[in-house]
């Protein structure tokens, strides 16, 4: 009996320091656009996210033209049932954007997700904003 509980705390604890651990940067997105361009449409969409999620929306925490890089954090109090009560999610997004030698811009997203529970809802908007950088600044 005490083999299964210590067996078991070495399993929560390992499965514990995995989903802490830093994930591999993703593969960048390559736009045929400028630089500029790109970092003006990133831009506007992070600002203009409060008309999909009215109680929630990107706030910018800094944008820097001359390094390419942009940070943003968006958070909102989610209900997870009667015994749990209210809890916070919250996403950090950083974005670098690095021209390349041919005229494009590679685009790195990197994403650090605070969410207790259920990332389900935290994975769409994660999708929701790649798939708006990939269809308006033709990425691929």
């Amino acid at each position: 009996m005490e083999v299964f509980f210590l067996v078991a705390f070495a399993v929560v604890s390992f499965i514990c320091w995995k989903n802490q651990q830093p994930k591999e940067p993703e593969k960048p997105l390559v736009s045929s656009h400028d630089l500029a361009h790109c970092y003006g449409y990133i831009i506007d969409l992070l600002t203009e996210t409060h008309r999909t999620k009215p109680d929630a929306w990107w706030q910018i925490r800094k944008a820097s033209p001359e390094e390419g890089r942009i940070v943003a954090l968006i958070q909102w109090r989610e209900l997870f049932g009667d015994q749990l009560g209210e809890m916070e999610r919250r996403i950090i997004l950083t974005v670098d954007l690095a021209p390349t030698e041919d005229g494009k811009t590679e685009i790195y997203l990197q994403w650090e997700v605070h969410s207790p529970m259920h990332k389900g809802q935290v994975e769409e908007m994660i999708k929701a904003v790649k798939s708006a950088i990939r269809q308006n600044l033709s990425a691929a």
